[in-house]
């Protein structure tokens, strides 16, 4: 059973950064928390009806970190060489996101990790994407909306996967590997496809890509289904998190691999917020659920968490947001 770490927003969240190319598109109607921890609360349901396990991090109670729900962003999990639990924290470029890893070096040392800190930026699985058990894609930007630096590949690689490698991409308008890229397998994880848009890819690092992934075919998609966020579906077990909208080309892969597809409309979270299932979550690979302590899961809190969400105001108390 797979482990995902999450974040619900507090009940005073709002789009702060507006970064990525949907953020940076407001409209001049204000973030509404209710509805974004709806969503999140919706998220976290689904991921817990395919069968995953949501280990929550509690927003912090002193500092408004309205990217935390963007979980996809706050390190990666591994086992040293020793075989300590451990987590690497990620560094974010953009401001109001950059306290987030002391905090969430807190958490994770609660629940007895080590932790480990990068030099340069890098923002975990948002460019780090798992195209097998034991491989994983690095990924890092040109452009102006970069924000993981080619330095941070020699830093994590090998704590993380045995096989890796480092591709480069336009970053613009994309931002994250997972804004262009994901890999998907079959239930039984007999077989998988890795889909990827061209388009994002910096001259010849198709070829590189295609070459790591040996045997496991490439679906090519187009820019206009990657700005989709095709790529930031969640696969869980059998089931597809999916944003609404995708077109049936997308679609076909996912049905013709035996998984079944949920769509999940997140308007405050995704389409103004700028991440889908794959941001909200943090995939703990090796995480075994059962060393986790009960009532850090989200099942434990769940009916709380939904008590409380009605309490949420559905204007932001913040409004300098």
């Amino acid at each position: 059973m797979s482990v995902y770490l999450m974040s619900y927003p507090r009940p005073d969240w709002g789009i702060r950064g507006g970064a990525n190319f949907l953020s940076s598109q407001l409209s001049d109607q204000p973030p509404n928390p209710q509805r974004a921890m709806k969503e999140w609360l919706t998220v976290a349901d689904a991921i817990e009806d395919a069968g995953g396990t949501v280990l929550i991090v509690p927003p912090a109670p002193h500092l408004n970190l309205t990217g935390m729900p963007y979980t996809a962003e706050a390190g990666e999990y591994f086992v040293d060489a020793d075989g300590v639990p451990s987590f690497v924290l990620p560094k974010m470029k953009s401001a109001h996101r950059q306290p987030e890893p002391t905090w969430i070096g807190g958490y994770v040392m609660g629940l007895g990790w080590k932790t480990r800190a990068v030099s340069v930026t890098w923002e975990a699985q948002g460019d780090a994407i798992r195209i097998g058990p034991d491989r994983i894609v690095h990924t890092h930007g040109k452009g102006p909306m970069r924000r993981t630096q080619p330095e941070a590949y020699a830093q994590v690689a090998d704590l993380l996967s045995p096989h890796h490698i480092d591709i480069q991409y336009r970053a613009y308008p994309w931002f994250h590997g997972n804004t262009f890229m994901a890999a998907f397998h079959s239930p039984d994880q007999s077989r998988a496809v890795v889909m990827v848009c061209p388009e994002a890819l910096m001259d010849g690092e198709l070829e590189r890509l295609e070459a790591f992934c040996g045997q496991t075919p490439v679906v090519h998609i187009t820019r206009l289904q990657s700005l989709n966020y095709a790529t930031n579906a969640l696969q869980v077990g059998g089931t597809v998190l999916a944003p609404s909208g995708q077109d049936e080309s997308i679609t076909k892969v996912w049905t013709d691999l035996g998984l079944e597809i949920v769509e999940l409309k997140l308007v405050e979270l995704f389409r103004r917020g700028g991440g889908a299932a794959v941001c909200m979550s943090n995939r703990l690979y090796g995480l075994d659920p059962a060393t986790l302590p009960p009532h850090t899961l989200y099942r434990a809190q769940r009916d709380a968490l939904h008590s409380q969400a009605q309490d949420y105001p559905t204007v932001p108390i913040d409004e300098g947001w």
